[in-house]
């Protein structure tokens, strides 16, 4: 793949974030409120900033709505979480065939891509080295 079509599709990654991030300014005497949703995830901490105008959605049904794709996501491809899809590939012993969700491959292949197209620079199977210097999950 060459560069310029790693970095548009790289680019095209965060077109929703810029979207969102140039959203039209409100009308005249339009109230527009904002609000931050924050927790752990995937090993880490995350923060989404929402801003909503009037007849948008409530702080609570958004924060659900992000948990619950958050949740899914970690269910799939959390190395933190023994029970994940990803996690219980990675136990796998074999060189069998195993079934995997069509988020989680798309998620591989695309670390894949990125790996070819990066030259060998981002390469998915690290994990043995961040699990050495002691970022990966307990255990």
């Amino acid at each position: 793949m060459s560069g310029r079509r790693w970095r548009r599709r790289a680019a095209l990654a965060f077109l929703p974030l810029l979207a969102a991030s140039c959203a039209a300014p409100p009308e005249s005497g339009e109230v527009r409120r904002r609000w931050t949703i924050g927790g752990a995830a995937l090993g880490t901490t995350y923060r989404v900033t929402v801003v909503s105008g009037p007849g948008g959605p409530r702080p609570a049904a958004v924060e659900a709505q992000v948990r619950r794709v958050l949740e899914r996501i970690e269910g799939r491809m959390s190395h933190y979480r023994p029970e994940s899809e990803l996690s219980r590939f990675n136990r796998a012993r074999t060189v069998e065939p195993r079934p995997m969700s069509a988020e989680t491959l798309t998620v591989v292949a695309e670390a894949l891509a990125v790996g070819r197209a990066s030259g060998g620079a981002f390469d998915v199977t690290v994990g043995p080295l961040v699990d050495a210097w002691g970022f990966g999950p307990p255990g």
